[in-house]
Order: structure tokens, then C-alpha cells, then sequence
């Protein structure tokens, strides 16, 4: 069975990085990728033009195995993260 991985990290469009790139490096690791999505931006391969932060209690409720931390955006988020992992 693979590990399980619960990834947080923002949507990038363009697929050049953010949970794109996390599901793809996750499994060239060898695991599953979990994702939890803490932010969506409008942008391109070149340049940003906006984002906004998803709602911390989405995903309050998914238990890691391990986690990746990338995108984080709200002082909420980083409070369900850090209570996540505590409860690990």
C-alpha cells in the first residue's frame, strides 16, 4: 500500500507549479497525493492577477499520514494546519 500524503497547497492554472506539480512530485516519491487546496489564482504561465483563499475548515477534517505544506494564505489556516498536525 502507498503512503498517503495530504498536500496543502494553492491551484495554479498554468500546471507549472502549485498542486499540479505537488501530485506529480508526491508520486514520483512513490505516494498518494491527498490534496487540500488553501488557495485558487487566476493566472498565467507568466504572470499573477489575483487569488483568493479557500475557507480553512475545508479542510479540517482530512487525516495525513504526512503532510507538504505550500500555499498557505489565512492566519486560519494555519491554525487547522497546525491543529492537524498536533493531532497527529
Amino acid at each position: 500500500m502507498r503512503p498517503v500524503v495530504l498536500c496543502f497547497s494553492g491551484l495554479d492554472p498554468s500546471g507549472g507549479a502549485g498542486l499540479q506539480a505537488d501530485i506529480e512530485a508526491i508520486g514520483q516519491a512513490g505516494a498518494h497525493a491527498a490534496i487540500a487546496c488553501t488557495a485558487i489564482t487566476i493566472q498565467n504561465s507568466q504572470q499573477v492577477f489575483g487569488f483568493e483563499a479557500c475557507a480553512a475548515n475545508l479542510v479540517k477534517d482530512q487525516p495525513p499520514q504526512c503532510s507538504m505544506i505550500c500555499l498557505l494564505q489565512l492566519l486560519s489556516q494555519v491554525c487547522w494546519v497546525r491543529l492537524i498536525i498536533l493531532l497527529c
